[in-house]
Parts: structure tokens; C-alpha cells; sequence
């Protein structure tokens, strides 16, 4: 070997010795590293926690975003379970005047879940992203509309259990 390779091939071994060294400081240092903050979004690392929060919207706002004038009371019961704060103001609100014209129009009203998508989770709040699509039918001349809908829906946890606390249409 002539004396100018040597150095070379002695710069390429540190070279490659560096790249090693700073490759295992990463892999040691990653896995050292403390878990993620309290504050993080679980939405991103908890599978588990992300499935529960969205079953639990899923299947509330199934019972509530109801109408039958035959039981104009069934979905408000199951509001005043499912729903806090201002969410079940603002439900009352809506129900209330759908509640006044169900009977003459003999209305029935559903809305199914199509998607959700959870924005945020933490261990005690949610923010979800719903779609919707939604069937009104007027029994007395059989008209019926359909139409697609989109809700920021605020979740918190209370007692174990997942309440919607803020609803807004998009």
C-alpha cells in the first residue's frame, strides 16, 4: 500500500467508526427518552384509548340524534345521560323546536355516523371530527330529505364514562 491510501483508509475506519458511534448515542438516547407528556395527544400513541372515546361518541350520538313523533321523548332521555354543559343547552334548544312541529308533520328523523375522526385525546378530554348522514321524513305528504352533515363534537370524561360537552355544525 503507498503511503497515500494509508491515510485514506485510515480516514474512511474513523469515518465509518463516527457514523457508528453517533448512530448508537441515537438509538440509546431514543430509547432512554421519558415517556410522552401528560399533555401529548393520545389520538396519536393510544389506540386503545383513541377506539373507546370514539365508540362511546359513536354510540350516543346514535340515541340522541333521533326523532320519532310516535316517541318524541326517547332521544331527549337519552340526552340528559349522554350530553353536559352547553351541548345539552344547545340540544334542548333544537329539540325543543323540533319537538313543536313533529307532531303536526308527523316527522321522523335520523342521523347515522358515516366516519369519525379524533383531532385530540387526552386522558379526560376529546376533540372529534363527525360525519353524518342525515334522513328527515314528513309522514304526512311522505316527503323526505337527505343530507350530508359535518360536527366538531368537545368530549370529557366524568366518572369513567365519555359525555359530549360542546357540538357545533360545520
Amino acid at each position: 500500500m503507498t503511503p497515500t491510501r494509508r491515510p485514506r483508509a485510515a480516514t474512511a475506519v474513523l469515518l465509518v467508526a463516527a457514523v457508528a458511534a453517533v448512530v448508537a448515542i441515537g438509538v440509546v438516547t431514543r430509547s432512554a427518552a421519558p415517556p410522552a407528556p401528560v399533555g401529548a395527544n393520545l389520538a396519536l400513541v393510544d389506540a386503545a384509548a383513541t377506539a373507546e372515546v370514539v365508540d362511546a361518541v359513536d354510540a350516543g350520538l346514535a340515541e340522541i340524534l333521533v326523532y320519532d313523533y310516535r316517541h318524541p321523548h326517547r332521544a331527549e332521555r337519552a340526552a340528559d345521560s349522554f350530553l353536559t354543559g352547553d351541548a345539552s343547552q344547545q340540544y334542548h334548544r333544537v329539540y325543543d323546536a323540533l319537538a313543536a312541529a313533529g307532531p303536526q308533520q308527523k316527522l321522523i328523523h335520523h342521523s347515522t355516523v358515516t366516519r369519525i375522526g379524533v383531532q385530540r385525546l387526552s386522558r379526560t378530554s376529546a376533540d372529534l371530527l363527525v360525519f353524518l348522514e342525515q334522513e328527515t321524513v314528513r309522514t304526512t305528504d311522505g316527503s323526505t330529505n337527505q343530507a350530508p352533515a359535518q360536527i366538531l363534537v368537545g368530549a370529557v370524561r366524568t366518572d369513567g364514562a365519555w359525555l359530549v360537552d360542546s357540538i357545533e355544525l360545520l
